[in-house]
C-alpha cells in the first residue's frame, strides 16, 4: 500500500513540476491559442487527479504534503523568493492540509464510501489557494516584466475584429474604416493607462485570478468524474478493494 501511494505521490511532483515549467512559458506568450497553455492545462489536470487519487488512498498525510512541496519547488526557481510567493505558498500548503484533512474526516463519518462526495469536501479549497499561487506568480512574472504592457496586448486585434460586427454604428462600413477605428481606440487606450502603467500588473492579476475561480468548479467536477472512473477501474483490475468495516459511533444523551 505503501508503495503504490509513494508512486501516486511521484507522479504528482512530476505533473506539477511540468506543469509550472508550461505556465511560465505561457504567461510569456500570452495568447490563449499558444501550445504551452494547453500542454500546462493539461499536466495541470493529471495532477489533480493524481492529487485527488492520492487524498482519496492514502493514510499518510506527511506524504501527501511532501509529495505536493516537492512539486512547488520549481515555482521559486521560475518565481523568486519575493513575501508575496513564500506567503502564497505557505497558504498553499495550509490549504492542501486542510483539504486532505476534510476527505479523511468525511470518510471515517460516512457509511458508504463515495468518490465524488468526498472530492467534493477537497478539491474546492485546494482549487481556491491553487488559483490565489497561480495569480501571484502571474502578478510577479508581469511586474518584472521588462516592457510595458501596452493596449495591443489589454485589445488584440483578433478580439476586437470579433466585436465590431456587433457594433451598429460601424457595421456594413468599408474594411479600411476598422483598421482606423483600431488605431484610434489603441492610442486613446494608451493616454488613459499610461498615469496607471505601475498599476495594471496588479489588476491584471487580479482579473487572472477571478477568471481561474470562474472555471474551478467546471475543472473540479471533470476531475472528480476522471477519479471516479479510475477508481471503478481500480476496483475491477484488483488495485484497489472495498473494506468493509465495524465502527463506534458517538452520541449525546441525557444521564
Amino acid at each position: 500500500m505503501l508503495k503504490k501511494s509513494v508512486a501516486l505521490g511521484s507522479a504528482c511532483v512530476i505533473f506539477q513540476t511540468l506543469f509550472w515549467l508550461f505556465f511560465k512559458d505561457a504567461i510569456a506568450y500570452g495568447n490563449l491559442e499558444a501550445s504551452p497553455i494547453w500542454i500546462a492545462l493539461a499536466f495541470l489536470a493529471l495532477f489533480m487527479v493524481c492529487l485527488s487519487l492520492l487524498l482519496l488512498l492514502t493514510e499518510h498525510v506527511k506524504l501527501v504534503v511532501i509529495s505536493f512541496l516537492l512539486g512547488l519547488a520549481p515555482v521559486f526557481y521560475l518565481f523568486g523568493y519575493s513575501v508575496l510567493m513564500v506567503a502564497c505558498v505557505v497558504l498553499v500548503t495550509l490549504g492542501i492540509l486542510r483539504a486532505y484533512l476534510r476527505v479523511r474526516r468525511e470518510a471515517e463519518s460516512r457509511i458508504n464510501y463515495y468518490v465524488r462526495v468526498l472530492l467534493g469536501e477537497g478539491l474546492p479549497t485546494i482549487l481556491t489557494v491553487l488559483s490565489l499561487l497561480l495569480a501571484a506568480a502571474y502578478y510577479t512574472e508581469t511586474a518584472q516584466a521588462p516592457r510595458r504592457v501596452t493596449s495591443q496586448e489589454l485589445l488584440p486585434r483578433s478580439v476586437f475584429e470579433r466585436i465590431l460586427p456587433y457594433v451598429p454604428a460601424v457595421r456594413g462600413e468599408a474594411p479600411d474604416v476598422e483598421e482606423v477605428l483600431y488605431d484610434i481606440i489603441t492610442k486613446r487606450s494608451e493616454e488613459f493607462i499610461a498615469p496607471y502603467e505601475q498599476f495594471v500588473p496588479l489588476g491584471l492579476a487580479i482579473a487572472f485570478f477571478l477568471f481561474l475561480r470562474s472555471i474551478a468548479f467546471p475543472f473540479s467536477w471533470a476531475v472528480i468524474w476522471i477519479c471516479v472512473g479510475i477508481v471503478k477501474l481500480l476496483i475491477i483490475k484488483g488495485a484497489v478493494a472495498r473494506v468493509e468495516e465495524q465502527t463506534t459511533k458517538e452520541r449525546l444523551q441525557w444521564t
